[in-house]
Formats: structure tokens, sequence, C-alpha cells
């Protein structure tokens, strides 16, 4: 029969591949002197293996095996450990000789001491006890042959008589006497036989002396029994004795003593075969000259003697086998102590463990019940085969008999490793203690410091949410105020506590309400709310973190070193443990989560319908009023339940997510309980983090049939987060009927809720009809919606069914995700023009139900400007359902102009249009607006005054009379306020003109300038008497512009000397200004006028004024030739002012004078003079020259001395010399009828700085 589970069995093989050993071990029993082999590798290798296979392959040779098995116990006392290194070498060598003499025949071994107890032949048992009997028998009847013969003489009558008489013939006597020599002799054969192998009398005590029997000088062994082992080892008839595991005892010495045994056991085997074979010779001598007379001990000795010698006559040298360790040396002692030495290569190790688990694994088809990555951390820690095996084995038993299929196999695998490693420890986990047990129980302790980090986490960030909820200020400029204050305040004071009070405000108080109002403008506190329970889960999560989230790379030394304390104050640190070499591995299955705290439900068998011990925990907790973690998982909350009853709902004990939800689940009659205790404690915190690891739709039915004004509570104390409230809302929307919808929506909030998040249809999985159906019930109206996010479909069910706010945001979004309106400006800016192309949109009914709202809000968010076109105006303009104050309001924003003002039907609009400046200026438009107004009025003459175009009114289309053209003249050209130019553009397009007397009194000059400009006021003499008298400002400039007609009409009795006097100064024909100089002989000032040369020519001519005749000296050079020679003429007249005017003579002028033969030399002389004050010496000397006076000239002249006639004008020249410094002095002769010019100043008179000079 196939069966049905593969176990795998711990012994060795032998039928494994030997090559390479074969040969090794071939070699050495091909070597005589190779006596000490170790076959070294670690455990497990297969070192029991490959010997095996090797004997089953050379059955020819004999082994002995001696194992001693060594198993070091987990619980050691100092004094044990202590104690074993002084006892062990001596009970080693005893366990080596016990099992030597329990595998050697007792045959063989005679004369050992050592016995072993064996059931004994009954019929050698009754052989010497009749022996026994038949020598008493004897020594009896020889010593009371008289008293037995006297006996038998009593029956001499009788057969028995007759019978006992045989008993005293002396043939029979004779008889009994060699009968009784031949037993007396087996006796003392026997005797001396089992003194020599026994060694039983070992002294006798005759009269008081001792005498030594069969003494013997060698009768020591390991030191005391030695010839005992030698002869042991000597009659053990096998080739080989392999010592196995002797390596767990740790003690090389045992090696050294073995070693020796080996050797003088071989030396013996040596001689004893050499006595064999002499023996042998002499026997085989011997039996030729033998009789058959030998005695019958003789024969008895020889046998034994032959069958000794038979019996080792084979065996030439003894080996010992060790099997050993690779480190039970640990230098290269081992090279010199063994004679050969085998490595065994392990079969498994951590590298290729991982295929012997599949292979092993993969009989009872379990591997794929497994992790890979499980078998293969575990397998770079596992290096024995048999631990292998057995784990294997086990596993498979456990795995048949845990009854259950809801078990971790990876688990239950790390549980029947650990259970193989660390048997003893498992054993303790089984009762409650022991390492794993310690390490689970103080869990809350390796996470202490981080629960207080969190819970410093909490209190900070509650903190700052109160601070955002409390402070009443809304900007921070509000803040620096009171600060500044506060700083005023404490600088006021001199005294320190006021400055101390102040510098604790700064530090403590003013950073945490300033970030409280920052939070509250960045509108951060939904954010802090979030990140509130988020923090708050972490602790959740913390205090129900399984051990393995908690270590890390950090704590995990501290972890592993957990010390347990018991009851009465022992300490254990499982040294025994830590130091084992698969400690590692026991780390690797926690860390890993392999082992963890439900370890207990892969060590016992699990009946149905049994609470597990996670489930028996939390019961107790809720019997103990000391509460678990929400968290706290339930492995069957169904039967914990049953252990409860409703009382036990009214306390926070029983808060379990896993209990929570199984009662939601199964309608149980504990929901309401449950749920209104949730509702009386406000356990806020309980759902939140129950609604972060379940899903909320599976409970909020319930929750609001049990709960309603729930979402109200939630909302109201703003304790769970944003996302968590919307998800709630949501499930209330999607799963909870009508009524509890409306039950739920109080005083709105749920609609209010809805309606201002603006990620809310942000939906995946959803019924859209059902969601759309809610929405109508709670009638949301969305403020904002976030198209990004939200489900396509559902966004524009809403927009179709307007359930969204009026809002600039929606509208945008409406217009752009709906309609494909992308440009924001066109957007922002024409807004309303957008809707009219799209009128039979859902949206453009909804604004026009809703205009008012829609136009206040455009208004708010076009920055100040609306850009519709001239259709989109009309429309608005025209509206009847707008009011006018929206439609005023409207034209203000207006960035276009009305092109065509009469299309306002609205003639109250006109104005407004005027006034915020949004007509579009044409001649028909101001043809309308002066019709309805019927003057030019203020908003007419700014709408006028705007435009920069030209206005021309005889391009207005309107069909129009001359009357309209003289009544805007006439009100035009007495509308001041119009700009010139446009003042201009109208007069002048209406083609009328002034040709007479101009009777419009108090025009601007501007004004009139225009009208002279543009030639409505004509040059007559009607009209330039007119001007000369009301408007003498643009007298000049009417004459100016009408210059031709103005000399053509002139006459004697309107000629104007003033008018000709500023007409000379323009730069006109000067035939104009000719001929009006012929009407005037008054004289006229050159100076400051800028007249042709042809014009000054004739004024110089006809209209000289004296005056004018230092400027013209001063200016000689710069005219032509005819006004030099004009100038000149004039000099010579009015010689006395070229004397006064010297100064200002040209040089040019100067030698014209001196050089003119029409001017006497007295005259020259004293224009000289008068020079002399300004001109240079070279000049001087020029100008003298010119006079032809060479004496002037030598007189300058430093090595001249000439000789000037005396004379007054001569005498002013010198004196001017001497004033100019150019001669030092003159002085006339005796006669007075020369000078003579002294050049320098005399030596005795100067200074001693003019010497040196």
């Amino acid at each position: 029969m196939e069966k049905k589970y593969q176990f795998e069995k711990l012994t060795l093989r032998d039928d494994i591949n030997i090559d390479v050993y074969e040969e090794a071990l071939d070699y050495v029993f091909e070597s005589d002197d190779i006596r000490n082999v170790a076959i070294s590798g670690a455990y497990g290798a297969g070192k029991s293996s490959v010997l095996a296979s090797y004997k089953k392959k050379h059955p020819n040779k004999k082994y002995l095996h001696i194992s001693l098995a060594h198993f070091n116990s987990e619980k050691k006392d100092d004094k044990e450990d202590k104690g074993e290194k002084g006892v062990s070498e001596s009970v080693l060598e005893g366990k080596i000789l016990n099992q030597l003499i329990h595998q050697i025949s007792s045959d063989n071994i005679p004369q050992t001491n050592f016995k072993v107890k064996q059931n004994i032949n009954a019929g050698r048992i009754i052989k010497s006890a009749l022996l026994c009997l038949a020598l008493i028998v004897c020594i009896g009847y020889f010593c009371f042959f008289d008293e037995w013969r006297n006996f038998v003489g009593l029956f001499s009558e009788n057969w028995f008589g007759k019978v006992l008489s045989i008993t005293v013939n002396k043939y029979v006597r004779l008889l009994l006497g060699v009968v009784t020599l031949a037993i007396t002799y087996i006796f003392i054969h026997a005797t001396i036989k089992f003194q020599k192998n026994k060694n039983i009398f070992k002294r006798l005590n005759l009269q008081g002396n001792e005498i030594e029997i069969f003494e013997h000088q060698d009768d020591s062994f390991f030191d005391k029994y030695l010839n005992e082992v030698l002869y042991l080892f000597e009659n053990s008839q096998t080739d080989v004795i392999v010592f196995e595991d002797m390596d767990r005892f740790e003690m090389n010495h045992i090696f050294e003593r073995l070693r020796e045994v080996n050797t003088l056991a071989n030396i013996q085997l040596s001689n004893r075969n050499k006595q064999v074979k002499k023996d042998k010779k002499h026997k085989s001598k011997k039996n030729e000259k033998d009789t058959k007379k030998e005695s019958s001990t003789e024969k008895i000795k020889d046998t034994d003697n032959d069958k000794n010698a038979q019996e080792v006559k084979d065996v030439k040298v003894l080996r010992f086998f060790y099997l050993l360790r690779d480190d039970v040396f640990v230098s290269k002692d081992r090279t010199k102590f063994f004679d050969y030495i085998i490595p065994i290569v392990p079969v498994v190790d951590g590298t290729n463990s991982y295929n012997q688990f599949i292979e092993h694994l993969d009989k009872n088809s379990l591997t794929e019940k497994f992790e890979k990555k499980f078998l293969q951390g575990i397998s770079l820690y596992i290096d024995d085969m048999r631990l292998l095996k057995n784990v294997c084995n086990e596993f498979l038993i456990y795995y048949h008999r845990l009854n259950t299929t809801e078990l971790n196999f990876n688990k239950m695998f790390a549980m029947i490793t650990y259970k193989n490693l660390f048997p003893r420890d498992f054993s303790d986990l089984q009762n409650g203690q022991g390492y794993v047990k310690s390490l689970f129980d103080h869990k809350d302790e390796f996470v202490s410091s981080e629960r207080g980090k969190i819970l410093d986490l909490i209190d900070a960030k509650k903190k700052e949410i109160d601070a955002c909820k409390s402070e009443q200020l809304v900007d921070v400029s509000e803040l620096e105020i009171i600060k500044n204050n506060k700083h005023a305040a404490a600088n006021s004071y001199s005294y320190y506590g006021k400055r101390k009070e102040y510098e604790d405000w700064i530090n403590d108080v003013y950073p945490v309400r300033k970030a409280a109002i920052e939070n509250k403008l960045n509108g951060r506190l939904s954010l802090l709310e979030r990140e509130l329970l988020d923090i708050e889960l972490r602790l959740a999560k913390l205090e129900s973190r399984q051990l393995k989230d908690i270590i890390n790379r950090e704590n995990s030394q501290t972890v592993f070193h957990t010390i347990s304390v018991n009851e009465i104050g022992n300490e254990s640190e499982y040294i025994e443990i830590r130091g084992s070499n698969y400690f590692a591995l026991l780390k690797y299955l926690i860390g890993e989560g392999y082992i963890d705290e439900t370890y207990a439900d892969y060590m016992t068998y699990f009946y149905p319908n049994s609470l597990s011990v996670v489930d028996k925990k939390f019961l107790r907790s809720v019997r103990d009023k000391q509460a678990k973690e929400y968290t706290y998982s339930l492995k069957n909350p169904a039967l914990t339940l049953t252990y409860l009853n409703i009382a036990d709902f009214e306390e926070p004990e029983t808060l379990n997510f896993d209990l929570f939800e199984h009662i939601l689940s199964n309608n149980n009659e504990y929901a309401e309980r449950f749920i209104v205790q949730l509702k009386e404690r406000k356990k806020f915190d309980f759902l939140s983090q129950y609604f972060t690891t379940r899903k909320i739709k599976n409970s909020i039915d319930k929750i609001i049939r049990y709960w309603p004004k729930f979402f109200f509570d939630v909302t109201s104390a703003n304790s769970m987060p944003y996302d968590q409230i919307r998800e709630i809302s949501l499930s209330i929307l999607l799963y909870c009927d009508d009524k509890a919808i409306e039950s739920a929506n109080v005083d709105n909030c749920l609609t209010e809720f809805v309606s201002k998040t603006n990620d809310y249809l942000n939906l995946n999985e959803f019924n859209i009809s059902r969601l759309i159906r809610s929405f109508e019930l709670i009638n949301v109206k969305f403020r904002s919606i976030n198209y990004d996010v939200s489900e396509k479909n559902i966004y524009k069910l809403v927009y179709e069914k307007s359930m969204y706010c009026l809002t600039y945001e929606n509208i945008k979004n409406m217009l752009n995700h709906i309609h494909g309106i992308q440009d924001e400006a066109i957007v922002k800016h024409q807004n309303y023009s957008m809707l009219l192309s799209i009128a039979d949109a859902p949206i453009y009914s909804y604004v026009k139900s809703n205009i008012a709202e829609y136009f206040e809000i455009i208004f708010e968010m076009c920055d100040g400007k609306i850009e519709d076109g001239e259709t989109t105006i009309v429309n608005v303009l025209n509206d009847e359902s707008i009011t006018d104050e929206i439609k005023k309001s409207y034209i203000a924003l207006l960035t276009n102009d009305v092109l065509d003002i009469s299309q306002i039907n609205n003639h109250q609009l006109w104005s407004i249009l005027l006034e915020h400046k949004k007509l579009h200026f044409s001649e028909n438009n101001l043809y309308y607006c002066f019709a309805e107004y019927k003057s030019l009025t203020a908003l007419l003459i700014s709408y006028i005054n705007r435009y920069s175009g030209i206005i021309d009114i005889s391009k207005i289309s309107v069909e129009t009379d001359d009357k309209f053209k003289r009544k805007i003249f006439d009100a035009t050209i007495k509308c001041f306020d119009l700009a010139d130019d446009k003042y201009g553009q109208i007069l002048s397009s209406s083609n009328i003109v002034y040709d007479t007397a101009f009777d419009i009194d108090n025009i601007p000059t501007s004004k009139m300038n225009v009208l002279i400009d543009d030639g409505i006021i004509q040059m007559s003499k009607d009209c330039l008497i007119s001007i000369r008298s009301k408007y003498k400002d643009v007298l000049f400039h009417f004459i100016r512009q009408n210059i031709s007609e103005y000399v053509d009409m002139m006459s004697a009795d309107v000629f104007a000397f003033a008018e000709l006097v500023e007409i000379l100064s323009w730069n006109i024909e000067d035939d104009y200004k000719i001929t009006l100089l012929g009407f005037t002989s008054e004289k006229i000032s050159i100076i400051g006028k800028n007249y042709s040369e042809k014009i000054l020519f004739i004024v110089l001519k006809n209209h000289f004024v004296l005056e004018d005749l230092p400027h013209l000296f001063k200016t000689h050079d710069s005219y032509n030739e005819d006004i030099r020679n004009i100038i000149f003429d004039l000099s010579i007249i009015n010689y006395a002012r070229v004397l006064e005017c010297a100064s200002n003579l040209t040089e040019l002028f100067i030698r014209k004078l001196l050089s003119c033969d029409r001017i006497d030399d007295n005259k020259k002389t004293e224009l000289f003079v008068a020079l002399l004050k300004t001109i240079s010496l070279e000049q001087a000397k020029n100008f003298a020259l010119i006079l032809k006076r060479t004496d002037l000239v030598f007189a300058l002249e430093p090595a001249k001395r000439p000789k000037i006639p005396f004379n007054n004008q001569n005498k002013n020249i010198l004196e001017q010399y001497k004033q100019r410094a150019w001669i030092y002095d003159y002085s006339a002769n005796e006669d007075n009828t020369y000078y003579t010019v002294k050049k320098a100043k005399p030596v005795a008179n100067r200074s001693v700085d003019e010497v040196l000079l």
C-alpha cells in the first residue's frame, strides 16, 4: 500500500557516492603505518554516511563503533559547568571501555576484570552443581567410610542392603578415589584459570602474614587499568575501531590517550603475532612425537591456546578512526597527531539548504504552501541535514494535526524550526515562560519611547488647533500692533518685571498667536485636523503593532537583549539562548514576523468553537476594566460576542473594531447599544479610526438609524478630518434611504457640507442616479467644483440640473469644461457674450433666471472691464428684465463703445453712456444726441472733446436741413468748453463764415485763434476794426493769417504804425513790409529786431534812430557792404557819438575811421586817445602806424628814445601809455618842444624783488 506521508529518517545512509573517499580509505588500509585516522567535517556533513557506504562496499573489514553521544543541557548551573571539566575525561574513558566490552564477545576476553552481565547456560550450571555434589559425596565417603559401612550393614538382609553393599566394595572405593582426584583437578584448574584471568585473590593472610598472590607490576589502566585496556583492544577481533562524537566533549587530551593505547595495542598485537607463529611451529613438531596418553587437562589447555591463536592470526594492525569536527584542534597540531586526515565536504549548508528544503517538501507536495522568500531566508541559517530533515518531519505532523485551514504555513514552519533549535524554550513557551514569551510580554516597553514622542506630537498639534480656533485676530498686522503696544509699555516702565513679562510674551505667546493667525488666513485648520488624526492613527497603530513592526535597526539590540524577572525577583538573561549559533535565525524569524503574537495557534491542537488566546485576552480586559486599543485584533469576533452580554456594551472596554464590524454586518441586537454608547460618549476618535480601516458604507446606515444627528455632531465637533467627513457624507447620500438622509440633514448640515466641498465629485464607484437624487433631496448647490478631480459624468449632470451656485468660478468651469471655452480672458471679460452664443444651453437658462445675481458676480470678477460686443451690449441695455441700476453698472465696466446710440431704446441710458464715455463717436451719434438734448450739454461737450478724429458734420447720414447746421454752428461758436480743435472742426465743417463785422463778444483767445485759423472770420475792414476793438490779443494773429488781404486792403485811414512795427519782425515776404513802410515816415529802431538786410537798409536810410548808433558800431562787421557804408556815413555825421562809443568799435571799423581822409587828423588822434583805454599794446602800435605816428610806436619800443612833439594830444597819449604801464614816465624838455619817455624804473627806486626779477 502506498504511504500517505513521506517521512525522512535521521540515521546515516550507506548508499551515497563515495568515489574519492573510497580511494582515500583504500589508501589507509593499504598502509600499515597509518593507524590513527581522522574523518573530519562539520556536524551533519555526512561523515558516518561516508564510512557506512564504504563498509557496505568492503564487507571484509571488521569495524567496532564507539559512539560517544553527548547532548548539552540548556540549563546548567555553575556547579555543573565547573564539575564537568573535572571528571569528564575519566568518565569519557569509562564510556569507551563500557562500549568496548559490550561489543566484544566475552569468550574473546576471558581474562578481563570487566564482565558483562549475560544469560548463563543451564546445562553448564547443572553440570557444575553435579560435579560439586559428587566431590562433596566422595569426600564425605572417604571421611566417613566406617560410619557408612556400619550403616550399610544394617540393611544386609534385604535387597536394599545388597544394593548398598556395592558402595563398600574395594574396587568401588578405588574408583571413587580416582573420580575424587579428577573432580579435584577440575576445580583446581578452574580456580587457577579464574585467578589468572580475574585476579580475585590478591593477598592471603596466614597467621598475620600477608602473601601476594599472582603479583603483577603492570596493573594500571589509563594510568591504572592500562593492561585491561590493552587486553580489550588486542582481543577486539576488529580491523577498525570507530570513535564517533568524541569532539562534542571538547577534550583533546583523550586523543593523546587513545593514540598511546593504539600504539601499545599494535605493539602487543605485533608481539603476539610473533609468539603465535613461534608456538604454531613448535606445536607442529610436538604433535608428531605426542602420544595419546596426554592428560585431559593438557588437552583443554592446548585447546584454549589454539583457539586464541586462531582468533588473532589474521589481525595485523588495529586502526582507530575518529569522526570529528574540523575545529577540534585550533592549530596545526592535528596534522602531528593524526596519521591521516580525510575531510568530508558537507552535503548541506546555508548556501544549498534551500534546495534540500524544496526536495523534501516536494515529496509531500508542500512547497507551494510556502513563500519562496521565507524558505530562502530560513535556509541561510540551516546547515545540518539531520536538523533539516527533522524540521520537515515535524512540520508534516503538525500540518496534518492542527485542525484549521486559517493557519499560515510559513509561521507554522518557523515554529517547528524554533522547536528544533530551542526545544527547552519552546517547552517553556507552552507553559507561558521562556525567552520568546518574554519578548512578546515586553513589547509595550519597546515602544514606550516612541509612544511618548507621538503623545507629545498629539499634544502639540491639539494646542496648535485650539490656538487657531480661539484666535480672535484676523490679520498678523493686528498682532503686530499689540506687539508694538506691549513693547512701548515695557519700555515705559523702568522696573525689570514689566520687561520680563514682555520678553516672556514675545518668546511664548507671540509665535503661537502668529502661527494661529497665519493658519487661519491660509485655511490650514482642516489640514491641521487631518494631521492630528494621522498622528492619533499612528498611536493606535503603534499600540496594535506586532513585534516585527517594532523591531528596527536602532532598537534591535535592545529588544533581543530582553531580561525577565519572575515573581520572587530572579532575573533571567537567557544567555544560553543568545549564545546559541542559531540565535541569528531566531532573530530573523521574529524580526520578519514568522513567529508573532499568534504563536499559540501553532503549538496546540485547535478545537472548533474554542476561544483563541487573543480573544481570551480581550474578554479579560473587558472583565478587568482595562481597555485594549481599538485596533486589537480578534480571531473570532462572533464567538467572542457570545461571551458578552448587553450590559457590557455600556462600558468603553467593549469598543473594538473587529467586534463593531461583526455586530454591524450581522444586524446584531447589540448594534443599537454599541452605537448609543458611541453617541453618549462622543467617541468620534473611535469612529474616525474605524473608518480609516473599514469601509464606511458598511456601517453608515445603522449609525444614522440609531444616531440621526451623527453628521451634525461630527461637523459641529469638528473632530474628524475633512476627507473622512466627506466620505461619511457621501456614504449617507449613497447608502441611506431618503428618510435617513433627511433625518441626517439636521439644520442643513449635510447640504452645507456638500455644497462647500469643491472636490466632492471626486468619486470612483457610485450610483449616479442615486447620488443625483440625494442631491436634489437636500437641495445641494455646489459653491465650487474641482473639475480635474471630479467624475465627469456626474459633473455633467450637476451642470445640467444647475446644482451649483452662480459663482464666477462655477460659470467659468462650466463654460470651459462643458462648452470648451478655454480662453479665460474671454470668459472673464465677454462672459455674457459667450452665454448668448449658447442660448440653448442649461447655463443660459440658469443665468437668465438669476440675472441680477449673475451680473453682480460678473461685475465683481471682470477686473473692472467687460469686453462685450455691440450685439451683446444692445441686448443687455434693451433687456427689460435687467434693472437700470445693473445696466448702469454694466455700462460703467464696458470697454467697447456703443456704435449706434439710436439702437438703445431707453434714451435715459444715453446720458449714462455719455457719462461713462461708452458711446462711439460718430457724426450721426452727435446728431442724435444734439437732437435729443437741443444743445451742447456738458456730457455732449465731453463726448465731442474725447474724439481724437476730425469731426465733419457734413458726413451726417441722417437726413438734415440747413437749419440744423445753423443751430449747431450757433451753439458751437458760443460753446467755449469745446476743445479748440473740435470747436474749429464743427464750425468749419458747417461752411458758415463772418466777412462783415464780427459782433460776438467774450470769445476766448484760443477760440478766436480757431476762428481766425479756420477762416471763419474773414479779413475785411469791418472785421479788422472789430478785432482791434474787441480782441486785441488775436489782432496780430488775425493780420498774419490774412497778411495778403491785410496789405491789399491797407489805406492811410486804416494804417496803424504799431501793427507795422510788429509786422516788420515777422518772417514774411519783405514786399509786404516795404509796402507798409511806405505808409509812414516815423523812426523805427532796429535794436532787438531781426530785420532782413533789405528792410534794414530802408529803415537806416529812412527811419534811422540815433540811439541805435552804438549798436550799429558794435555789429558793424556783421552787415553787408551797403549797410556798413550807411553806418560809416552815420558815424561821420555823428562823430561825437563815435568817440563816446570807442570801446564798442570793431577793429575793422576803427581802421576804416583812422584811415579815412574825410576825417581830420585831430579827430583821429582823439579817437586814438579814446581807444588807448581798452586796446592792447600791439593794437596801439598798429593804430599808431595807421596814423603814421612812428614816434608813438618808438615810444613803446625798448631801444628807441623818440622825441614826441609837445602838445596836449601827445600828452594825453603819453599819459595813457603811463597808465597802461607801457612806459615808466615821460617828461618835456626844458624848451617844452617835445617829450621824452622813460622806459624803465630807476634801480634806486626799485625794491629788491623788482631788481631780482
